[in-house]
């Protein structure tokens, strides 16, 4: 029974490094999801509805609005995300938009 524990400490503690490591970034996001399909319009230049993606702060205050629209395929209005695509950013939106 004294060996149960320190295996179970040891899963735990491998499940939880991986989940930490695979926590997707602003930067992954950035590069593969919002400046692709949302910075066209949602720009430091052009930021539609007064919403530019281009800054974490931005996007953090506004995270609920942006997975309502991403979850109802109404954004991006211009093309389809990919399933893996919009997986990724609602998986990042979810855990808050970690830097």
């Amino acid at each position: 029974m004294k060996f149960i524990a320190p295996k179970i400490i040891a899963a735990l503690t491998i499940s939880l490094t991986a989940a930490a490591a695979s926590a997707v970034t602003f930067s992954e996001i950035n590069d593969r999801v919002l400046t692709p399909a949302c910075a066209g319009c949602h720009g430091a230049v052009d930021a539609s509805a007064d919403l530019d993606i281009t800054k974490l702060e931005n996007i953090k205050a506004n995270l609920e609005s942006i997975k309502a629209a991403v979850e109802s395929n109404a954004m991006p209005m211009a093309s389809e995300l990919l399933p893996e695509d919009k997986a990724l950013l609602l998986k990042w939106i979810e855990d808050g938009a970690p830097e």
